[in-house]
């Protein structure tokens, strides 16, 4: 079972920056050189919160959705990937955040046991779409995710950037609204029980 996406409010959700970077740093790690242009790391990150939250009821990053005039993408996430200082320190124990440059590498010495923030699940979802995505060239993916036919939720917002909600992303997806409360209702009591055990 996915871990647990926590809501705020406005129905988006809320930033988990250990884990975001757990996530760089699997998928870098599957890729046969260690290393993936930004675009198309910050694509496969939207790709694994996205079908964690078809599967689940509840993304891995805990980022905010949003529609960019690229595609879909994770809006904290891609301001991590760019150098945000408020977030350097975390991704940098994963993945290099590279000065004048956009290809991401995985920091030499990293264990992936380490990334201890990640379920099981969270890692077959990510190693499923790195299978089904991580073949594709930069800007296939982006075309990909570009296109409403594969990524409904996505609304093209010009030069500006639009959240998509999590009840959005349902409604586009054609998820019942109940099966996704109640899919969340079962992450919420999962990860309650595995913070109670991680506190002994």
């Amino acid at each position: 079972m996915a871990r647990v996406t926590l809501v705020n409010r406005k129905g988006n959700a809320m930033f988990d920056v250990k884990k975001s970077a757990q996530v760089a740093g699997v998928l870098v790690s599957l890729s046969p050189d260690k290393s993936l242009d930004r675009i198309k790391l910050m694509k496969l990150m939207y790709l694994v919160d996205r079908q964690s939250f078809i599967q689940y009821g509840a993304t891995v990053s805990g980022d905010r959705l949003v529609s960019l005039p690229q595609g879909p993408g994770l809006s904290e996430t891609l301001s991590a990937l760019q150098g945000n200082l408020a977030y350097l320190a975390d991704f940098s124990r994963w993945v290099v955040i590279p000065q004048g440059s956009h290809e991401h590498s995985l920091l030499k010495g990293t264990e992936l046991e380490n990334a201890d923030l990640l379920s099981e699940a969270d890692i077959e979802v990510i190693e499923n779409v790195w299978k089904e995505f991580g073949h594709m060239e930069n800007w296939e993916l982006v075309d990909w995710t570009h296109d409403s036919r594969n990524c409904p939720e996505w609304q093209n917002p010009g030069r500006s950037s639009n959240t998509i909600t999590l009840d959005g992303l349902s409604l586009a997806l054609g998820i019942d609204s109940d099966e996704s409360s109640k899919l969340q209702s079962q992450n919420i009591e999962v990860e309650g029980i595995r913070q109670s055990f991680a506190e002994l």
